[in-house]
């Protein structure tokens, strides 16, 4: 083993390093002991914001660079002591009194006995101040949820309807409404309630984002009602009347159905929709009647309608003039013994209705005209007139068109 040493030299070699290093302490520490470097992300402690509020109503809203480099000077030893926490760096808000964004100079100290700063980066810090305030904004809802085949949605209820949210009034002053998106797949078959978070917007619709912005309202409930509908048919009831029966009438109803929602039991039972009666005396083909939409007890209409229209349709049934030379009066017997009753028209021109092939057999010898006179006050030497009805012999399906009226000169006796 000494003589590897020997060999080697290893011992004088370790004794000329042993030597190297006591002299480079003795360089370091004796002849050259000065020293400088930079500290990094030393923080910059803003004094002054309990005044900025009580004051003016401000606040920071943002520190664009809050921390800064430091350079620190000194012996080696000491400045090798100093780190980002040994190093105090404060700036007042003093000078501020007003939003907006603002450099300030900061001063700093260093918490290490020999070591003076010699430099610094940036030589202020910048800082954002506004008032901060809390807004009320509208809720607005994005909902693309459908409803199961045979359900209906109702209009959907929000609440609540505006939400609170609360930051820098200038960031504020940009929101426009806050949104609540539903994104479902899920068909509703019942009422729906659920929380949703929200986002803001602009008026341009942009979002908002902010960090300076806290959401005083958390959620909004939405709340989507969900009604069974059924599709129920118009029906109407017509009334025959002569010359023209219901069974060769057809009533086309427009439109044919109405959407309505209810209970499940008066729905189930419900076929159809009366609307009432028509009078086939009053129609002729393509007379139009409109109705109004009269829905039982417990239903409501979805769909809005609140008239229809009635089209009657006449199949076989025809009008035709004929001209009746015949006519009859016909007055309360007091009257009949006490005058005499002279019609003032040779002749009187009518429609009468019904199907093709009896209309095709009656003439006018067929035809009498009958003059009511019993509701009417009459007196000798006068004129009135008197409602007609006509008479057809045999008593064939036909029925009168229109209303007409003759006069009649009243004579005594």
């Amino acid at each position: 083993m000494i003589g590897w040493l020997k060999k080697y030299d290893i011992l004088n070699k370790s004794l000329c390093l042993l030597a190297a290093i006591l002299l480079w302490f003795y360089v370091v520490s004796v002849q050259s002991p000065e020293d400088s470097k930079d500290v990094k992300n030393v923080n910059v402690t803003l004094t002054g914001k309990d005044h900025l509020q009580s004051a003016y109503g401000l606040s920071v809203i943002e520190e664009v660079n809050p921390t800064v480099t430091i350079k620190v000077s000194g012996r080696r030893e000491k400045i090798a002591q100093v780190s980002s926490d040994k190093i105090i760096a404060t700036a007042s808000l003093s000078s501020i009194d007003s939003p907006g964004e603002f450099a300030l100079p900061y001063q700093t100290s260093v918490l290490v006995d020999g070591v003076t700063v010699s430099g610094r980066s940036p030589v202020a810090i910048t800082v954002k101040v506004d008032k901060i305030v809390t807004t009320s904004v509208p809720v607005r809802v994005s909902n693309d949820t459908e409803a199961e085949a045979g359900y209906f949605l109702e209009s959907q209820d929000v609440s609540p309807k505006t939400v609170t949210v609360k930051g820098p009034q200038t960031e504020l002053s940009k929101i426009s409404y806050a949104l609540v998106t539903v994104d479902s797949d899920q068909k509703l078959s019942k009422t729906f309630e659920d929380y949703f978070d929200y986002k803001l917007y602009d008026a341009e619709d942009k979002e908002i984002v902010s960090d300076n912005i806290t959401k005083v309202t958390e959620s909004v409930k939405l709340t989507i009602p969900v009604k069974k509908f059924k599709e129920i048919p118009f029906s109407v009831n017509l009334i025959s009347a002569p010359g023209v029966d219901s069974s060769i009438v057809s009533a086309e109803i427009t439109p044919a159905t109405v959407k309505v929602t209810g209970e499940s039991s008066l729905l189930d039972s419900l076929n159809q929709i009366q609307l009432g009666s028509i009078a086939l005396s009053d129609m002729q083909d393509g007379s139009t009647v409109d109705l109004p939409v009269l829905l039982p007890n417990g239903l409501k209409n979805m769909s809005g309608t609140q008239t229809v229209k009635v089209v009657i349709h006449m199949t076989g049934v025809e009008v035709r003039p004929f001209t009746v030379s015949r006519f009859q009066v016909i007055s309360s017997p007091d009257n009949e013994q006490a005058y005499d009753y002279v019609v003032k028209a040779d002749s009187l021109a009518v429609q009468l209705r019904g199907r093709d092939e009896i209309l095709d057999s009656i003439t006018g010898e067929m035809l009498t005209a009958v003059v009511d006179l019993r509701d009417i006050d009459i007196f000798a030497g006068t004129t009135v007139k008197a409602p007609v009805d006509i008479l057809v012999a045999g008593n064939p399906d036909v029925g009168l068109v229109g209303e007409y009226s003759v006069e009649v000169e009243v004579v005594k006796r």
